[in-house]
């Protein structure tokens, strides 16, 4: 076991340290409460940030969601509009065509 020191003990074996009933000095159980109070506070800190990174991760993920099915949507409604923008293309060249071969009759 690695050796311990307390702030007015010598370094002795850990197991030794514990079997013996000896207890840290209180300057330095307090400096261990403080540290461990200071680590818990930074735990909870970042247990925090993290859950708000999750929430804006599921957030950023039902925004992409909406927004990709509106342009599914106006994606859809664009092809129907080019759809019919041929058809009447089409039927304008069939008239004038049709209207070319009559001039041609006419003559």
């Amino acid at each position: 076991m690695a050796p311990i020191c307390t702030l007015y003990s010598k370094s002795t074996d850990a197991k030794n340290f514990q079997g013996c009933g000896y207890k840290l000095d209180s300057s330095r159980e307090h400096e261990l409460e403080s540290q461990c109070n200071e680590l818990l506070l930074e735990t909870e800190f970042f247990t925090n940030k993290c859950s708000e990174f999750r929430n804006a991760k599921a957030l950023a993920k039902a925004r992409s969601d909406v927004i990709t099915k509106e342009l599914e949507k106006k994606n859809n409604k664009i092809l129907h509009l080019q759809k019919k923008l041929n058809w009447y293309i089409n039927d304008k060249n069939q008239n004038d065509l049709i209207k070319k071969q009559l001039k041609e009759e006419i003559k």
